[in-house]
């Protein structure tokens, strides 16, 4: 139509007709200015997936180091017996050790062996005395009190005798030997020392019944309480999760680690396939809490605090919200949130309150 009337215009010549050839111009001009800013529309809106907050419940966890320790029952202190020397040392720190096995064998001391003759002399003059009081007592040249402190003396005597047999004075050398069946845990002693008397110069403990020890935040501590399922990973690829029992939780901070102390226990089939000293990654199950779940992915942060962006209108709006419960997946929102409200899980990262966006389910 427009090519005729310029054909028509061109043959014509006429203002009238130059004026119709312009306002149809503008017309074809404006028609595709129109389509494009449209398309332009379109294009700016962002894709992003949405899920819908849904009411539920849900329980995290705290994550804390752990080692595997013998439980104190079940840890004996070898102590240094007497003055003495450490001759030769049978052991190392870690091995397994039978019951009555040989840790150390210490050679008594001058000292030690002097005081044992001194004893065993004391002890032979009060059974003498005892001996010699008891006549004169038939005689009539004694009396029954003297007699009574004549066998005092002998039992005093006697007392002080074992007491120095029971820690191997009265022996040359003396060997210390394993309690029980366990893992030498300590070892504080090596050949030529002379510990004092009453040192430890060995630890043995039981692995059969370990239990696991870790430090916690502060924070972390005052909400677990005794009874809370331990989740244990060994650092060992493909090794089995071991799970057990929160049995305490410390009331103070360690001055040197400022954790809170706690322990678990083990079940007694994991005690007889753990090494004592393991360090492992123990996950500590929180109460479970009420509110409104949506995946972690919703979830945003900067200076202005925990945020996320709902739907409405074909338009992102930013949302403060209060969280109070994740896992690696799923986050609890306990306020600033209704059920029912779409959630943005994708994209969300370079968007502002007021962007246009185009959503799809997951």
């Amino acid at each position: 139509m427009m090519r005729t009337r310029f054909s028509r215009c061109t043959a014509a010549g006429t203002p009238t007709c130059f004026a119709m050839l312009a306002l149809a111009l503008v017309q074809a001009l404006a028609g595709c200015g129109g389509g494009a800013a449209e398309d332009k529309a379109v294009e700016s809106r962002a894709s992003v997936t949405t899920a819908i907050a849904a009411s539920g419940s849900l329980a995290s966890a705290v994550t804390a180091y752990a080692t595997i320790s013998a439980a104190v029952g079940h840890m004996r202190t070898i102590a240094m017996p007497h003055e003495g020397v450490v001759a030769s040392v049978a052991v190392h720190d870690g091995d397994r050790v039978q019951s009555g096995q040989a840790l150390m064998n210490i050679s008594i001391a001058p000292a030690a062996a002097t005081q044992y003759a001194q004893a065993s002399s004391a002890l032979t003059l009060a059974e003498r005395d005892v001996a010699r009081v008891e006549r004169l007592l038939a005689e009539k040249l004694a009396t029954n009190d003297q007699l009574a402190a004549a066998r005092k003396a002998l039992a005093d005597a006697r007392q002080q005798a074992a007491g120095l047999e029971q820690t191997g004075a009265n022996r040359l050398s003396d060997t210390l030997r394993a309690p029980f069946a366990g893992v030498v845990t300590g070892l504080s002693a090596v050949p030529g020392d002379r510990p004092a008397v009453g040192s430890v110069v060995a630890v043995v403990s039981s692995p059969e019944d370990a239990v696991v020890k870790m430090g916690l935040e502060p924070a972390d501590a005052a909400k677990l309480a005794p009874g809370a399922r331990v989740r244990l990973q060994p650092s060992e690829s493909g090794a089995a999760e071991i799970v057990g029992t929160l049995t305490s939780v410390g009331a103070a901070v360690d001055l040197t680690t400022r954790l809170v102390k706690a322990v678990a226990n083990l079940p007694t089939a994991a005690s007889g396939r753990v090494t004592l000293g393991t360090i492992l990654v123990a996950r500590v199950d929180l109460p479970a809490r009420s509110g409104l779940v949506v995946p972690r992915a919703a979830l945003l942060e900067d200076a202005g605090g925990t945020y996320l962006y709902t739907v409405e209108k074909n338009a992102a709006h930013r949302q403060a919200v209060e969280v109070g419960a994740q896992t690696d997946e799923q986050t609890l929102i306990v306020k600033g949130l209704s059920a029912g409200t779409r959630v943005i899980i994708s994209n969300n990262a370079g968007l502002s309150d007021g962007t246009a966006v185009e959503e799809s389910k997951p």
